[in-house]
């Protein structure tokens, strides 16, 4: 009898066992057209100096092996094509969307299972190191490549995946478990801030009135008071 009962549990457990991906299509239509949410800090983008948005066929690449993500400053292919020299990392923040434009997996000592991802909003970036106060919004682009020693256990790489992101059939029914509710990722600001330390967050403000005492930095979607020079409010 007890032999039985046990087996009688491992059915249970067998069948409550998440099945993401039977399969290699099933994996990629896991995720390709879909939005992702970001479910953790680590990961980025890829960005060109000079230009509002990636080119064609230029991304990030960002190596990933369990939760750990590599990337950094890369060479851009075709330069004298699409003007961008080097591509430059823009990190993506936790509740942040991104948008799974292609899919694929290829076995090679292993399994690669590569998503393209780009970003649904703009970030607010630099243009020059040098000049902190020159920003402008820019799109980014990455091809997240998780790797894996398995290449036939689909089902262990979307775990691997949704360790990093979650996917949506849409942008809306992401948004509902992102950063904001337009799934629009919001630099923090903190009351006691510097006008300094608020720029650096959102760049500076669309406009700016002087009160007296008080001053109102005015963005898109939230305006910021300061007494003294320090944030005392955000609406």
């Amino acid at each position: 009898m007890k032999k039985r009962h046990n087996g009688f549990i491992a059915l249970l457990l067998f069948l409550c066992l998440p099945l993401f991906a039977a399969d290699k299509k099933g994996l990629e239509e896991r995720y390709k057209g879909k939005y992702l949410l970001v479910l953790r800090e680590g990961l980025a983008v890829g960005m060109c100096e000079g230009r509002p948005e990636v080119p064609s066929g230029t991304a990030l690449d960002v190596r990933i092996t369990g939760d750990t993500a590599e990337f950094g400053r890369q060479a851009s292919a075709g330069t004298g094509m699409t003007g961008c020299g080097e591509i430059i990392p823009e990190p993506l923040h936790k509740g942040e969307i991104v948008f799974a434009k292609y899919t694929w997996f290829r076995r090679l000592k292993g399994g690669y299972f590569t998503i393209t991802v780009e970003t649904v909003t703009p970030h607010q970036v630099r243009r020059s190191e040098r000049v902190s106060r020159h920003e402008g919004l820019k799109f980014g682009k990455a091809d997240l490549i998780f790797e894996t020693s398995d290449a036939k256990d689909y089902d262990a790489v979307a775990s691997m995946v949704e360790v990093w992101l979650r996917p949506f059939d849409t942008r809306s029914e992401a948004a509902q478990h992102g950063n904001t509710a337009s799934g629009v990722y919001v630099k923090e600001v903190k009351l006691g801030m510097t006008f300094a330390e608020v720029e650096a967050a959102l760049g500076p403000p669309q406009t700016r009135a002087d009160l007296g005492e008080k001053v109102l930095y005015k963005y898109k979607d939230m305006t910021v008071e300061f007494h003294g020079g320090k944030v005392t409010d955000v609406k």
